[in-house]
């Protein structure tokens, strides 16, 4: 018990080390962005909120594609599609940092691709009769998008997100999630 205990110390402190490394602070002039998602899967329904604030880590690739990194912080409400389940619902927050790439826009229209990991709380550790084991949990994500409207503001997008203990505590059920997201961009 104490070793897995002290891998968790060393992995919570990794975590905290990194974030707090790669967090150079909003940039006044850049667009935060604010989404609605709905999503399914593992027997389970998602719908939440996420804001995004950019960083100053940016550049670009090609005379067509840029790379960004902003950090994602999320609200979403988990609840079982088998209402017979005695574990029916949980509430997750999150903050990860995310890496995109966009295409540069043409006439109003902009394409992107992400990636992250990052830390979230669970607010039970139980969900359809799956044992989570831990309200720490690690999240995957992975998706794709179009942003549109004048200034790009408007977007819509798909996403992969998982979410699982990274093995601290047996089991580790984890959860996996299809989501689309809607989204308004402002400067």
């Amino acid at each position: 018990m104490i070793a897995a205990d002290a891998r968790t110390t060393d992995i919570a402190r990794l975590c905290a080390l990194i974030c707090l490394c790669a967090h150079p602070g909003p940039t006044a002039a850049d667009d935060r962005t604010l989404s609605g998602i709905v999503g399914a899967g593992n027997d389970v329904n998602v719908i939440g909120v996420e804001a995004q604030i950019p960083t100053d880590f940016r550049g670009e690739l090609t005379d067509q594609w840029s790379w960004s990194l902003h950090w994602a912080g999320d609200l979403s409400y988990w609840w079982a599609r088998d209402r017979e389940a005695s574990s029916q619902s949980l509430w997750e927050t999150g903050l990860t940092p995310v890496l995109s790439l966009r295409t540069a826009a043409k006439a109003g229209v902009s394409y992107y691709v992400e990636a992250g990991i990052g830390l979230h709380l669970l607010s039970h550790t139980r969900l359809d009769g799956r044992e989570l084991s831990t309200a720490f949990q690690f999240g995957e994500l992975a998706g794709a998008g179009v942003n549109f409207g004048d200034r790009g503001q408007y977007g819509i997008g798909i996403r992969i997100q998982h979410l699982s203990n990274g093995c601290i505590k047996e089991p580790n059920y984890g959860l996996t999630a299809g989501e689309v997201r809607v989204s308004y961009r402002w400067d």
